[in-house]
């Protein structure tokens, strides 16, 4: 099976996100690059078309490191609608993986659904770990001032 891994450090580091796919019967092409946005993603989406095109999927994340571009956010947002735009003709089954920011602010949350969005737009899978994240901040939170209130 081949694999397109598209990300930034999340999918460089060595027991980052390529470590469960890198093995035997999986043929990784990884073409992440540290502290790179959605832009890089469709540098590369290009740059490899024909590995691409012979691949059986493809994962990318990118939102972390879209947030922490010094672009203003809407050129941001506009590179992350050029990389799905360019994503889906590639007709590849593709995963989009949302990491969780360490933030929560208008620019993490624009970005965040710039990802979703598109995601619904195209029909990519996505697998949000940021709502995941939030939903059990949000639960903490609840369960915190529950007790307080309580005793």
């Amino acid at each position: 099976m081949d694999v397109i891994l598209l990300g930034g450090s999340n999918s460089v580091v060595k027991n980052g996100l390529r470590i469960g796919l890198e093995n035997k019967d999986i043929t990784l092409h990884n073409y992440a690059l540290g502290l790179s946005t959605s832009l890089q993603n469709l540098y590369e989406l290009i740059r490899h078309e024909k590995t691409i095109n012979k691949s059986d999927f493809l994962i990318s994340e990118s939102n972390i490191n879209d947030y922490l571009s010094p672009m203003s956010l809407n050129i941001i947002l506009r590179n992350i609608d050029y990389f799905y735009e360019e994503l889906y003709k590639a007709n590849k089954i593709t995963i989009v993986l949302i990491l969780p920011i360490p933030a929560c602010n208008d620019k993490s949350k624009a970005i965040n659904e710039a990802h979703r969005k598109n995601c619904a737009h195209y029909g990519f899978n996505l697998i949000d770990i940021d709502f995941y994240y939030q939903k059990i901040i949000f639960m903490i939170l609840i369960k915190t001032i529950n007790s307080t209130l309580c005793h």
